[in-house]
Parts: C-alpha cells; sequence; structure tokens
C-alpha cells in the first residue's frame, strides 16, 4: 500500500498541504461515519436473531408442555 493511499494524498504534489491534510481527514470521518452505522446494524440483526431465537425456543416448550 502506498502513502498516497493511507493518508489520501500525494505528500510530492504542489498544492496547499493542510487543504490536503483537512480533506483527508474529512474523507476518514466520513469512512469511520460509515463504519459505525454498519456496525449499528449489524447488532441490530443480532439483536433480532436473539430475539427470534428466543421466541422459537419459548413456542417448543409451549408445545412440549401440550
Amino acid at each position: 500500500m502506498r502513502l498516497q493511499d493511507i493518508i489520501g494524498y500525494d505528500i510530492f504534489e504542489d498544492g496547499d498541504a493542510l487543504d490536503r491534510q483537512r480533506d483527508a481527514i474529512k474523507r476518514q470521518q466520513n469512512q469511520l461515519r460509515v463504519r459505525a452505522k454498519q456496525i449499528d446494524v449489524e447488532k441490530a440483526k443480532q439483536t433480532s436473531l436473539k430475539k427470534q431465537r428466543q421466541l422459537l425456543d419459548l413456542t417448543r416448550r409451549t408445545k412440549s408442555v401440550n
């Protein structure tokens, strides 16, 4: 992986380094926001599966009692 890929810009290009750093930080923040949303979705899926399993277990117990 190249340094440019990691930091988001080529340090040897002409231009304002602070602007490039700001843009790179914004990209990283956006990536973190997206990842946080993905984590929230995964947690919701896991919670849903857990509740489905509990309901299935409860249904099986109820049937075995009858």
